[in-house]
This record gives structure tokens, sequence and C-alpha cells, in this order.
């Protein structure tokens, strides 16, 4: 996924979770930290911190415990970049080399495991038992997210709905993650489902929005198995032009943005709202682009 840099009207500082993160990244072998540094700071919007710095707020979490939460999201969430890169043979990220082809599989691997290790190390120190269950919970999704879209590339999906529910999973649940934990730490247990459907109708509509900017890239791949991109299988279970199938992709991806934001919206004590924010901001071009069409 890309990011969006803007999640929020409000200005949401990361720095503090920045801090943590290179602080524990000083516990590794220098090239391994240095792998995890020129990863970090190749880009990346922080949306995930931002989300979860502003829930905390919203919720009343003191700022110790929220910028933990945040960076524990960054971790896992990064985790899973640098293994899904490895995994796809991606060889950039953000524009820059990747960590496999520009530090070698080993420190790839090595380096994803350090980060989702981190990661729960970081909750841990939020001192919320409930938000570390969300964690594994998000992982484990995660994980069944990503077999399924590896199982994609050698048995292309034809429906959409299937689509829907690997985006759901692989992409939703560390989205989500940045609303639940911080929810469960301040005992907010009954709006965690709330969190979910939100952030997993977020992550469908992000997806697609990634997958018609790559549209052309995901076809251009002689010799190698086909991409899971919302635009071929659109086209494939519409029987549509590529052109068409792009207008359809983008309508439906507004329609999963606004029910993210409407989901988000409706969280207790204002914790959704970056999100909510953020979901009007990615729908607002996709809308603009297929009413032009």
């Amino acid at each position: 996924m890309s990011e969006i840099t803007e999640t929020s009207e409000r200005a949401v500082s990361t720095a503090k979770v920045d801090a943590i993160i290179d602080a524990m990244l000083g516990s590794l072998p220098a090239d391994v930290a240095a792998a995890g540094r020129a990863h970090l700071k190749a880009g990346g919007g922080r949306l995930r911190a931002k989300v979860a710095l502003a829930a905390g707020e919203a919720l009343g979490l003191d700022p110790a415990p929220r910028s933990s939460i945040a960076a524990a999201c960054e971790l896992v969430h990064n985790a899973a970049l640098v293994h899904d890169d490895l995994q796809d043979r991606d060889s950039t990220r953000r524009g820059s080399i990747a960590v496999w082809r520009a530090h070698g599989e080993d420190t790839a691997l090595m380096l994803g495991d350090f980060f989702l290790s981190a990661a729960h190390a970081a909750l841990a120190a939020s001192g919320s038992p409930n938000a570390c269950g969300q964690l594994h919970a998000a992982v484990a999704e995660t994980i069944t997210g990503q077999a399924a879209d590896r199982a994609a590339c050698h048995l292309p999906v034809w429906n959409l709905e299937h689509y829907e529910q690997i985006a759901r999973q692989k992409s939703g649940a560390l989205i989500s993650l940045a609303l639940a934990a911080p929810l469960a730490a301040a005992g907010y247990s009954d709006a965690i489902a709330g969190a979910y459907d939100a952030g997993r109708r977020f992550a469908i509509g992000y997806q697609m929005r990634d997958d018609i900017a790559d549209v052309d890239d995901d076809a251009a791949r002689p010799g190698r198995a086909e991409r899971l991109n919302a635009v071929f299988v659109i086209a494939r279970a519409r029987q549509l032009s590529q052109s068409k199938a792009i207008i359809a992709c983008r309508l439906r991806a507004v329609e999963h943005c606004e029910a993210a934001q409407a989901l988000a919206a409706a969280l207790p004590a204002g914790a959704g709202g970056a999100l909510a924010e953020a979901a009007q901001h990615l729908a607002r071009p996709l809308r603009q682009t297929a009413d032009a069409a």
C-alpha cells in the first residue's frame, strides 16, 4: 500500500513514535539496524501511528501508552511490508530498493521478525494486556489474508467478493488495530468490532485505489504470476474493458471509503475521527475521476 500522508486536519506528530522505534533498533546488529532505519526513512505517511495517536488522545489515554500503542501499529505494519516484498519478489518499496534486495534475504527475514517482536514489546510497555490480545488477532488475520493473496498468484480470482475478502484480511486487520488497540486499552471492548468494520472497509477502498494506480505495472509482468488487482478481477467478472473496469473499481472503492467514514465516525468519544477524515480524503479524488469519466 502507498500512504495517505494527511490523516486529519489536526497536526499529529509521530516524532515520539519514531524515537521509540529507533531506540528499539539500537539493540540489533549494526547491519540489520541500518537496514531497518533505511526502510523506515524511505517514506510512508505513518497512517497507522496517526490514527492510533488520535484515537488514544480522544479516549483519554496518557501520552506514553498511546505512543507505545502507535509504535506497535507501525512496527507490525512494517514487519508485514518487509516480508511481503520478499515473498512477492518486489524490488522496490516507497521508491527505494526493498530490504531483501538491498541487504539480502536473510536480513529481510530477521528485520521483519524483529519488527513483529518489537511490536509486542511496545504494546506490553503500554500496560494494557487487552491491547496485546488485539495485536495477536490482527497478525493472525493478516497472515490468513497473505496466504490467500499468495494462492491468488497461481489461481486468478474471478469473483469481486473473493478479492474483497483477501484485501479485508491482508490489509484491514492492521489498519483496524490502530483503532482496536486504543479502544481495548481504554476499556471500550464493545466498540472493537465496529473498529474492525471501519478499518476493513477503509482497507478495501485503499487497496483498490492502489490497484488502479498499479494497473499498468501489474499488467506488464511477462513470465510472472499475475498480481491480485481489483481492476483485473472486475474486468473478468463483468466482461468489461480495462478502462470501464477502472471506472467500476473507482466507484466501488468510493463505496467502501464512505462506509468506513460512517463506521469510524460512530466510534465512541470521537476515537475514529482521524480514520474518518482519511477515508474522506481517499474518496474525494476517486469520486471526482469516476464522475469525470
